[in-house]
């Protein structure tokens, strides 16, 4: 079976192009949420945001070091969409924005491990590494402070 990364004529720049605007939407959501997020998890939600903040720009040097960018109208575009699925979502109460956003952390999660064996550039996969064990760390510590607030 074939996965969605590797389609014929997809080069790594148009793939990294897709992974900063993914990483867009997803942050745009998951900022909507940390305004409306429990007290007690807000702390996290900063620490996930940054961590964010730290990806897009890892994501942006790895384009401009290809000579490539990403317009600024479009990532404006793809966050305000994201914020507004956030927005939406937000309706649905406190534990099911919480599941939502553990999904949304866990699917680009298994976006860039889906990338990282696509066999990238040495550079990119490094870069994959590091984005996997954040997301990963950071919805296990979510998940650990939002059971003693949810229960099992």
């Amino acid at each position: 079976m074939t996965s969605k990364a590797a389609a014929p004529g997809i080069s790594w720049n148009d793939r990294l192009r897709l992974m900063l605007l993914r990483e867009t939407q997803i942050r745009g959501s998951l900022e909507r949420h940390a305004a409306s997020a429990p007290p007690a998890l807000r702390g996290r939600y900063d620490a996930i945001l940054a961590i964010s903040e730290r990806r897009l720009q890892a994501l942006e040097t790895a384009l401009g070091v290809r000579g490539e960018k990403i317009g600024a109208g479009s990532k404006r575009f793809v966050r305000a969409l994201g914020r507004l699925a956030g927005r939406v979502t937000a309706w649905g109460g406190a534990r099911r924005v919480l599941s939502m956003d553990i999904d949304g952390i866990r699917g680009l999660e298994a976006a860039y491990f889906e990338a990282f064996h696509e066999k990238p550039p040495h550079d990119i996969q490094c870069m994959l590494t590091g984005f996997i064990g954040d997301l990963e760390r950071e919805r296990a510590a979510l998940v650990q402070e939002v059971l003693p607030l949810f229960g099992r």
